[in-house]
This record gives structure tokens, sequence and C-alpha cells, in this order.
């Protein structure tokens, strides 16, 4: 198996997380992860067979061969599957209008197609990536099977929708100070922070993301709670719920069992071994001046 993880530069780190892929044996299923809610999305672009999922109790279906994942309020079950190949995009919270047209909420919980999400230029782009492109370099990132060609692709589609954004920058701001400070923010002292009143911030904010500044701390809270626990083994299970805000653990059990997911406990020895996309290392991370 082979993973790279590219970490952006300049205007685009602060809205692009990473672009990551993730390429398989043929031969060799492979076990994917269950996708939680969240605060930001990814777009994978499927150079292999894409993913079979199924959204809660609806059957498992073939997505497009490049599509968003956002998950909001349920969970996505991938089917484990072989051959797998792709390149991901990984937005940050708070900054799908800057690369999207849509109206949040008919992003969330979707698994949109790149022509979907942006017409014409979307499938070419899905289309390219796709392709197995024999650029002269041909410089593959960090011993992954993407090549610097498909890095080049990405961030200059990506460079040019962040240009012709026009964004909502304080309602961008409220949301990363959500999300940085999600154990201890309380909104009212946010607003005053930012200048502005409690309603007409929260007003901005749905309008941005399609959804409210609580929803915005719940799901961050409940994200890097569960990174902690799936990342490190050898935390105590109580940790990094209390670190995040968390009462105590019947809390944090109970956004689970809202989810319909296992106690924290039994997820925890369930994933331990298996794959996830919750990983942050930049040991595998290469850097690339954006075109």
């Amino acid at each position: 198996m082979k993973v790279f993880h590219w970490i952006p530069q300049g205007a685009l780190a602060r809205h692009v997380d990473r672009i990551w892929g993730w390429e398989g044996a043929p031969v060799q299923p492979v076990a994917l992860p269950i996708l939680m809610p969240g605060t930001g999305a990814e777009v994978f672009f499927h150079y292999r067979a894409p993913f079979r999922a199924a959204m809660g109790a609806a059957p498992a279906r073939l997505l497009p061969q490049a599509h968003l994942v956002c998950a909001r309020r349920g969970l996505m079950h991938l089917a484990a599957q072989r051959d797998i190949g792709f390149v991901a995009v990984r937005f940050r919270a708070g900054s799908l209008h800057r690369f999207f047209r849509l109206p949040p909420a008919e992003l969330h919980d979707s698994t949109l197609s790149a022509r979907e999400l942006w017409g014409a230029e979307g499938a070419q782009l899905a289309e390219e990536v796709a392709e197995e492109v024999a650029d002269e370099v041909a410089d593959e990132v960090a011993g992954a099977g993407a090549t610097g060609a498909r890095l080049r692709l990405l961030t200059r589609f990506l460079c040019a929708r962040l240009a012709a954004a026009r964004p909502d920058v304080l309602a961008e701001e409220a949301v990363r100070l959500t999300y940085e400070r999600c154990a201890h923010v309380k909104l009212p002292a946010l607003a005053a922070e930012l200048g502005i009143g409690p309603r007409q911030l929260q007003r901005r904010v749905l309008a941005t993301t399609g959804q409210t500044l609580v929803q915005i701390r719940r799901a961050s809270r409940f994200q890097k709670a569960m990174r902690a626990l799936l990342l490190d083994p050898h935390t105590t299970l109580l940790g990094p719920i209390l670190e995040q805000g968390f009462f105590d653990q019947a809390h944090f059990a109970h956004c689970c069992d809202e989810l319909g997911l296992p106690a924290p406990a039994r997820l925890r020895v369930r994933q331990r071994g298996l794959t996830h996309f919750y990983n942050p290392s930049a040991r595998a991370a290469a850097t690339m001046p954006a075109p």
C-alpha cells in the first residue's frame, strides 16, 4: 500500500488541509473505514475502482469516478474493495464556499459528482486526473502512485476557483476560531471578539456553511476526540473526551449512539488495526510550489 500527503503552500493552505492519495494492491481486498460526520469535506478522484458506499440504511451503491464526501449528520459505510487508487482534496472547515457555488445545504451528506459540483470543467478535471498522465518529469510524490502532473492539475484548478471566490471572511474566521477553540469557546464572547452581534454572526455563518456555530462546535469536538482515540491506541479513553469539552464519557457515548456507533471502548477496539482517513502525519508529505 502506498500513501502520500502533499501540504499546500501559500493562499491555498488556509483552505485546503492537504491533497493526498492512496494506492493499494489490485488483488488484496482492503477493509475501508466508516466515514463519520465532521467539519470539512473531501473530493475523491479515483483513477482505479471508485468506492461502493452506503448512507444510513440505504443499500451500497457505486459512487462516481470523482465525487464529494461531506458527512454532516450521518455515517457513510465504505465497502471493502481491491484495486484502490485515488487522489483526494481535503478542505478545511468553513472553506467549501470558496470552491463550490452550490448552496451549502446541498453539499451536506452528499456524494455529488465532479460534474454536479463544477459542471463541464469538473467533468474534464476528473477525466484528466483519472488518466495515466505521462508527464515529462513524471515525479512520484513521496513514493506514491500519484504523479506531480496530477497535483499540478488539481492545484491549478483549485487556485483558479479560490481567485474567483467572493467569500465572507468574517464568517470564515468565526468557523476557524470555533474549530480551534471548540473545547471551550463561548459564542457570545466570540461574536464580541469579532466585533459583531451574536445573531448577525450566526446568520452569516449559516449562510456560508449551512450550519450554525453550535453545530460546528459540536462536530469539531466529536471529530477531534475521535481522531485522538483512533490515532493513539495508548491514550486513555477519557483523556481526549474531556480535553475536547465533553462532560464525561457518557456524554461522548451519547453522541456515538446518536450516530448509530458502538460505545467508545467497543468502537476503538473494532477500529484498531483497520485503516481510517484521520491520519494527519506529514512524514510522507512533499512540498511543491503551487502552479
